[in-house]
């Protein structure tokens, strides 16, 4: 039998396309096109026109058998010095309209140096002429000269000489030629038409512009990619995400986005142009990690939102991912792609993740202690930080430092554990009084106690002795610190003013012009970055001070207390008894005080050595602690008093200051709005003398308050340093001489080993009493300083020899 012989090649099955399955040569056709780019660029510059030619013919064929595989986008960045193209507008990575970014091209209106390849139009053949037309239908459909080139199976220049044949006149301009790596392919028809193509190799991109008539208007197509697919920019001020859309409008229609974000992550989602394929997301991490999203994540959307509540609400990102069928790194990658830099950390007692924008500054850390089943949310924001947190209590503290370093804290408690309270009306009470007591409100009263306001009687009304269930009760308590000041306000609505320097503390009248200046204390920013303002703030501030930071009857009455106590401590127990000095010491006793007068004191305790009047005395240990804080509150007592007498002096050198006399006048204007609601108005005291004489009293007067400072805090430390050796006191060893016998553990330290450990102990003990002693000295010198500050101020002023100064 013979096989007939055929000269034709059986055709050529298509071969399916699998992005997958061609990853790899994908990557080696990209990296390829890229490299013929530089080529080219390279070419041009060197006026390399064959090789050019040569690396263009390359690049069209692989761009030819990229478009068969996967479209990747490119980048388009604009060129410099150009008019603007295309300036539509575009969509942003989550869909919203943004403002379009700007595609450049050369300026049409300027003079083209182009290089006329042939004088005049070839003999037109109606066969090549309808080629010629063909092409250029292609060139202004949106095809590039190298893709009409590779789909004809021709090379550039053949296309040129196609359409030379054709009756058309034909000139380029080479990159070479000042137009940077932007090629200019002219093509002019018998009629005057004229159809421009400029190619971007550098970026590998182009567009076409159309002139019917010479120095008519011209038009321009849509810039596109080296792929012929149509591209357009944005840019998003909100987020800065630059976003790049390719359109494959002449072939798949399939579309694809690509967004840059600031924190180094670029989305690229590819929407299929046609069937019911889903569009595909991936995400590409600043560390180069690529990860496709589900279907169901959306970043910057309502999952994101979702994501970001687990957080807060103490969840892992690991345990997120598992409850909505992700996996972490797709968790991790929608943060990514919603503009945040992501860090997360995990040990055994706790876990944090970090949300950073990095264009913005801003950042939000979610942190789960385990230990102490503690969630926190901290974000800063426009210089703001805000931190809130939850115990497993129920128990959430939320605190802001604002820009200027405010410090507010509010603490809500749950009371009775959120479970339901009962409560006994007693006499004075109001449904107002009760639903502020336990944080709720009227209405919620209302919800809980239906026959209080159902029924006929006046829900105004109640009587001791009833009941009213409340739910949900909260205490909260509000805390304010600034300018070295924290005001409280506790959960029934009393207010105190905490001095955080000095430890004093004021009961605030609520409801009273009191209350008013210690808010405006807290508002005032004498670190203002306003100059003005700053000038008002302080001087504000030294009012408010001198007003607010005077001796309370609280602290009065504390001192009364004091000085009691020790009088009825000495009543009970006795006062100091002269010690004696063991200077050359001995194996049973340390110190320069001696022996104590008895083994115990009377109150029970050990003897304590205080420093009277420059010689050491025993004291009851209750004695002793009384005398010492008598010391400590009488110091704070004068330093209270000594601030508004230095208060009062600072302002009268702002009053007699040129400099200060806006400040005065703005700070006066301030009281009075402040004081108005209280029918009350700021009277400023009129200065005396001169701004020297006020500047010198000023100095005497900062000179006292400093030496009540002094005083103040020497007599705490003093007190301090005595409470710590009473506590350690209370535990030492016993010493015993060394040379006579003693029984002790088998391989324990030796006697003189002992002996010289319990030395050391009374040792450290003695010192603290010492240090108590010279703590308590450096007060009283403060204090006799003070003293005679305040008579120097209050002799300013008096004649001397006359009545008041003696």
């Amino acid at each position: 039998m013979v096989r007939p012989i055929t000269l034709a090649k059986p055709p050529v099955q298509p071969q399916k396309v699998d992005a997958k399955a061609n990853a790899a040569q994908v990557a080696r056709l990209e990296a390829q096109a890229a490299q013929l780019r530089e080529q080219i660029r390279l070419a041009n510059r060197m006026g390399e026109r064959d090789w050019a030619a040569q690396a263009r013919q390359q690049l069209a064929q692989v761009n030819s058998e990229l478009s068969w595989l996967q479209p990747p986008p490119v980048a388009v960045p604009a060129m410099p010095g150009v008019n603007v193209v295309n300036a539509s507008a575009g969509t942003s990575g989550n869909g919203a309209t943004v403002a379009p970014a700007l595609y450049v091209r050369p300026d049409l209106a300027a003079t083209a140096a182009t290089v006329k390849l042939d004088g005049g139009p070839a003999e037109e053949n109606p066969k090549d002429a309808t080629t010629a037309r063909n092409i250029v239908n292609d060139v202004t459909g949106g095809k590039s000269i190298d893709q009409i080139a590779s789909a004809r199976g021709m090379t550039r220049e053949q296309v040129i000489a196609a359409l030379r044949s054709g009756g058309m006149i034909v000139s380029t301009t080479d990159p070479t030629s000042g137009n940077g790596d932007v090629q200019t392919t002219k093509i002019t028809d018998g009629s005057g038409r004229t159809v421009t193509q400029y190619y971007d190799y550098q970026h590998d991109s182009y567009y076409t512009s159309v002139q019917a008539q010479p120095n008519g208007a011209a038009t321009t197509t849509p810039v596109r990619d080296g792929l012929g697919r149509k591209e357009t920019s944005s840019y998003n001020p909100d987020t800065g995400a630059i976003t790049t859309r390719y359109e494959d409008d002449l072939g798949t229609g399939t579309v694809t986005e690509r967004t840059s974000m600031p924190n180094g992550t670029s989305v690229e989602t590819v929407t299929p142009g046609a069937g019911p394929s889903l569009p595909v997301t991936t995400v590409t991490g600043p560390d180069g990690r690529k990860t496709i999203l589900a279907a169901s994540q959306d970043p910057g959307g309502a999952s994101t939102h979702n994501i970001k509540q687990d957080l807060a609400d103490g969840k892992s990102i690991e345990q997120i991912a598992q409850e909505n069928g992700l996996t972490s790194e797709q968790v991790i990658a929608e943060l990514q792609a919603a503009g945040y830099k992501v860090t997360a950390t995990s040990s055994s007692d706790a876990q944090s993740v970090e949300l950073a924008d990095p264009r913005t500054g801003d950042k939000t850390v979610y942190s789960y202690d385990y230990q102490h089943d503690v969630r926190t949310v901290t974000t800063t924001a426009d210089g703001k930080k805000t931190s809130q947190s939850i115990d497993g209590n129920g128990t959430e503290t939320k605190t802001v430092t604002d820009k200027d370093g405010r410090v507010t804290m509010t603490v809500t408690e749950k009371i009775n554990g959120g479970k339901p309270v009962e409560y006994e009306v007693k006499p004075g009470d109001n449904l107002t009084l009760i639903a502020r007591k336990y944080g709720v409100s009227l209405d919620d009263l209302r919800r809980t106690n239906p026959g209080l306001f159902d029924s006929a009687r006046d829900p105004d009304v109640i009587n001791a002795g009833e009941k009213v269930t409340i739910e949900d009760g909260t205490r909260t308590t509000v805390k304010v610190t600034f300018n070295g000041y924290t005001l409280t306000t506790t959960p029934d609505g009393s207010m105190t003013l905490h001095n955080d320097t000095t430890g004093s503390e004021l009961k605030i009248e609520v409801g009273t012009a009191q209350q008013a200046l210690a808010e405006l204390l807290m508002k005032i920013n004498p670190q203002s970055k306003d100059p003005e303002q700053a000038k008002t703030d302080t001087v504000l501030k030294t009012i408010l001070e001198g007003v607010l930071g005077g001796a309370s009857p609280e602290l009065a009455q504390e001192v009364a207390d004091k000085q009691q106590a020790v009088k009825d401590a000495i009543k009970q127990y006795g006062g100091g008894r002269p010690a004696t000095p063991n200077l050359d010491g001995s194996a049973t006793s340390v110190g320069p005080f001696g022996e104590p007068p008895s083994a115990t004191a009377p109150s029970g305790g050990k003897w304590v050595p205080l420093m009277v009047d420059g010689s050491w005395q025993w004291f009851d240990p209750e004695v002793a602690k009384a005398i010492a804080a008598e010391n400590a509150v009488i110091a704070r007592l004068g330093e209270a008093q000594a601030k508004p007498e230095q208060s009062g002096a600072q302002l009268d050198v702002y009053a007699l200051d040129p400099e200060f006399k806006g400040a005065v006048n703005s700070a006066e204007t301030t009281l009075d709005k402040v004081l108005a609601p209280y029918g009350l108005q700021w009277q400023a005291p009129e200065p005396k003398g001169t701004l020297a004489d006020a500047q010198k009293r000023l100095t005497t007067a900062n000179s006292m308050l400093q030496s009540a400072s002094t005083a103040r805090a020497e007599y705490a430390q003093g007190e301090k340093n005595l409470l710590d050796a009473l506590g350690k006191q209370a535990t030492l060893p016993m010493l015993s001489d060394p040379s006579k016998p003693s029984v002790g553990p088998v391989g324990g330290p030796s006697r003189e080993e002992t002996n010289l450990q319990g030395k050391a102990e009374h040792a450290g003990v003695t010192q603290l009493f010492i240090n108590a002693a010279l703590h308590t000295a450096r007060g009283n010198k403060a204090t006799i300083d003070q003293m005679v500050s305040a008579t120097e101020l209050e002799l300013y002023g008096v004649k001397s020899g006359s009545p008041e100064y003696t």
